[in-house]
């Protein structure tokens, strides 16, 4: 989601509505100077306020959940 524009033209009120997963690709450092990177897919949205850029998200994927924990 972008808020310029042009890069945005294409994207209705409807879109955004009809959005039911979201994925973020990320890096977590393991140690220093080693990373991994993560997909945290199915995403389900909590809430979500795009004049504040403010994202809350909810993972209810057991094997994501354990996948976190073996990180931390």
């Amino acid at each position: 989601m972008c808020f310029d524009p042009e890069m945005a033209t294409g994207i209705t009120n409807e879109i955004f509505k009809s959005i039911d997963r979201y994925e973020i690709y990320c890096e977590i450092e393991k140690n220093i100077g080693s990373y991994k990177r993560i997909k945290f897919d199915k995403l389900l949205e909590e809430s979500v306020d795009l004049y504040k850029n403010e994202w809350e998200f909810r993972i209810e994927d057991i094997e994501m959940i354990k996948k976190l924990m073996k990180i931390c």
